[in-house]
């Protein structure tokens, strides 16, 4: 049995009120065009926040799905119109409204935090250890991940189990006297 009342508006038709068109234009690439900013409901990491497809979704997903497709199975989001040198970075950017899908890719997890502005993001930009040296393939550790993960400068990380062995050397010499 079908309730009574009026039928559910389409999608789209309840889409566009909520879409400024004439938002900022990216200066980092200025032929995306300008921004559609949401002007309605967000959460509190910024995000639009729109009822589609019988749940509520963020704006610029919703948006995606609307216009390019049906987003790949593991992808995210990724806002191409995001310039960190305008942008606080935070729940306050001005990106996280924007829903113009000419603006968004879906892309891999690794590919949208490195093109963040997190602290990950931030490190995986360093190309150089604190002393100078690459990180290339060859000068690069990768620590594993049942450990502390991250990276090492192979040079810095022999220097420091040189002078490890020494002081145990030195340690044990004198332990034997």
């Amino acid at each position: 049995m079908t309730r009574p009342g009026p039928r559910p508006r389409p999608a789209e038709d309840r889409f566009w009120p909520k879409v400024n068109q004439d938002g900022p234009i990216p200066l980092h690439d200025p032929s995306l065009g300008p921004c559609w900013l949401w002007e309605a409901a967000t959460v509190e990491d910024g995000y639009g926040e729109f009822y589609y497809d019988g749940r509520p979704r963020a704006a610029h997903r919703a948006s995606y799905m609307m216009f390019v497709g049906e987003i790949p199975e593991g992808a995210e989001i990724d806002h191409y119109c995001h310039d960190e040198s305008v942008c606080d970075l935070g729940d306050s950017c001005l990106h996280r409204r924007c829903v113009n899908p000419a603006h968004l890719k879906a892309v891999t997890p690794k590919e949208n935090t490195l093109r963040s502005g997190s602290p990950s993001a931030l490190h995986a930009k360093v190309k150089e250890c604190p002393q100078g040296h690459p990180y290339d393939e060859a000068n690069t550790y990768w620590r594993p991940a049942t450990s502390r993960p991250g990276r090492d400068c192979r040079k810095c990380r022999a220097a420091v189990n040189s002078r490890t062995a020494e002081r145990r050397k030195a340690e044990r010499r004198r332990k034997a006297a």
